[in-house]
């Protein structure tokens, strides 16, 4: 039978691969929630998340998390009684606010049942954060309920 030597660069390869493969059986990413009934800890996350103001008046229609990967997605829909950004942000974004009322939401859907903005008209847009590397899509229909405004934030991290 033949000997295998190894050189040096093979068992480093080696000793790099099987490392490699056993730290990415170690990393720990969250989990991926979905609920159309969102606890007052969710709904929390989604203000300082959203930058919603702290006073804003909502009810919460539908909520889902993605933080099973690298970057995380955050699908949050809600009522109020305004579609004034001014009055739904907080100030620091009002300046990266520049909504259209013919906006085309984009994709990243969720396939939940909640989640019905697919095809409608929207007065909306998209908002870069301040941390530079997260966004938000936000879509306002229009509205059959006069006072009444369903809004959903698509949040998501690049």
């Amino acid at each position: 039978m033949k000997s295998m030597k190894l050189s040096g660069k093979n068992i480093l390869l080696i000793i790099i691969s099987i490392s490699f493969t056993l730290f990415a059986g170690c990393l720990q990413f969250g989990e991926e929630v979905s609920t159309d009934n969102p606890t007052q800890e969710q709904v929390a996350f989604c203000k300082s998340t959203l930058f919603l103001n702290d006073d804003i008046e909502l009810t919460p229609i539908g909520y889902k998390l993605n933080a099973t990967g690298i970057d995380d997605a955050l699908w949050f829909k809600f009522s109020t009684k305004t579609k004034d950004p001014k009055k739904i942000f907080k100030e620091e974004l009002i300046d990266s606010i520049s909504f259209s009322d013919d906006y085309k939401f984009p994709g990243a859907y969720a396939k939940e049942s909640w989640w019905d903005i697919k095809g409608k008209k929207v007065y909306g847009g998209q908002v870069e954060l301040p941390s530079g590397t997260n966004f938000m899509e936000v879509g306002i229909p229009e509205s059959d309920t006069p006072g009444e405004y369903i809004i959903y934030i698509f949040w998501f991290e690049v």
